[in-house]
């Protein structure tokens, strides 16, 4: 079941939320305007789109603690033991869904690479993995759109491995039209939306969102 929050999900760091926002058009930031009303002053960017894309967005599985001795680079925290574990228990759940990619997207960022890597591994799709600094936690929503209409527009199907709160913060944008509407995902956790034209604001909707345990569960069915 999708959860929704009035606010950031988890414990939000406010620099990433800063640049995410910076995305935004700069009458709604000055105006200190909580909601994107769609970007209707906006020109939106649209994506030839056939019949409807599907953007799955996943949360990087469990790393290593921020802060921890050898790890002083954010960039360099790697996914933990058991991280990695129920990952691939999770991919294993979205092959058994019959899950295809076109593109699967990550961050730069090891911890997600890593993720990224399990995923492709188990649906045989290395070839399909790319890298995007719009991903990392510096980067912000809309350098993402415009990235995926300019380079990927042929793709119908994309998946997309970051961190948080900037997923759910874009998954809010794209299903409400306002960033401060966000899903709680967890670490390894995976949502689709559906959407006919791919833009910064309200064009998609909400198919699922399905926790690392639920997927789990999905790969003995």
């Amino acid at each position: 079941m999708a959860v929704l929050t009035g606010g950031m999900a988890g414990n939000p760091r406010k620099e990433m939320a800063a640049s995410f926002a910076a995305g935004l058009p700069a009458h709604s930031r000055a105006a200190g305007c909580p909601r994107l009303r769609c970007l209707a002053s906006a020109e939106p960017t649209k994506l030839p789109w056939r019949l409807l894309m599907d953007l799955y967005l996943l949360r990087h599985a469990i790393a290593v603690d921020r802060g921890s001795p050898g790890y002083e680079d954010d960039a360099d925290r790697p996914l933990t033991a058991e991280g990695a574990r129920k990952m691939r228990r999770a991919a294993r759940g979205m092959r058994r869904l019959g899950l295809t990619f076109d593109l699967i997207l990550s961050s730069p960022y090891l911890r997600c690479r890593q993720t990224a890597n399990i995923v492709a591994e188990a649906l045989q799709a290395p070839d399909k993995l790319r890298f995007s600094e719009a991903l990392a936690p510096e980067g912000n929503g809309q350098d993402l759109i415009e990235e995926l209409n300019r380079d990927h527009s042929a793709c119908d199907s994309i998946l997309l491995v970051g961190h948080e709160p900037s997923l759910s913060q874009l998954a809010g944008v794209l299903i409400s039209g306002s960033w401060q509407v966000s899903l709680v995902m967890r670490k390894g956790g995976l949502c689709k939306l559906s959407a006919e034209a791919l833009r910064f604001g309200h064009c998609a909707s909400l198919e699922w969102l399905l926790t690392p345990s639920q997927l789990s569960l999905l790969r003995a069915k």
